[in-house]
C-alpha cells in the first residue's frame, strides 16, 4: 500500500466515492492541502483523508472516504494506513491534540482501536458563502 500527497488533480476520484456513499461532496476549495491518499500497488485509490492545521497545537482530521469498490479489506487497512499518516503529520508538525468528528459509530469504533478517546456531543456548521 502507498500513501500519497492529496493533490488538486484527484478531486474528481474522491468526489465519485463521496457520490457513491451518498456522503456531501466537500467543495475542493474547502479541502487542506495536507490530505493522504492510499492506493494499492496497482494504483487504485482506496482511502483519504484531510489535516486541517489550527495554528495553534490542535489539529483536525477530517473527511475520511473510502472507495466503495474497492476490497473491504483491503479498504480496511487503507483507512487505518490515512488516519495513521495524518497522525504522524500532525505529531511531526508539533501538535498535541487531534481532534475528529463522525456521526458512523464503525469510525468511532475504528478510531477507538487506535486511541482516539468518543464522546457524543454536537457539532455546529454555519456554511457563511
Amino acid at each position: 500500500m502507498i500513501l500519497e500527497p492529496w493533490t488538486p488533480d484527484k478531486y474528481g476520484e474522491i468526489c465519485g466515492w463521496w457520490a457513491a456513499h451518498k456522503y456531501p461532496i466537500i467543495p475542493e476549495r474547502w479541502l487542506s492541502p495536507f490530505g493522504l491518499i492510499a492506493r494499492s500497488g496497482s494504483g487504485d485509490g482506496l482511502a483519504a483523508c484531510w489535516l486541517y492545521f489550527t495554528g495553534t497545537p490542535v489539529a483536525f482530521i477530517e473527511n475520511l472516504v473510502s472507495n466503495p469498490k474497492a476490497n473491504k479489506a483491503i479498504v480496511s487497512k487503507a483507512i487505518d494506513a490515512v488516519i495513521d499518516g495524518c497522525t504522524d503529520m500532525a505529531r511531526r508538525s508539533g501538535c498535541d491534540v487531534l481532534l475528529a468528528t463522525t456521526d458512523l459509530s464503525a469510525v468511532v469504533q475504528r478510531t477507538a482501536r487506535i486511541g482516539f478517546k468518543s464522546q457524543r456531543v454536537w457539532f455546529l456548521t454555519k456554511i457563511l458563502r
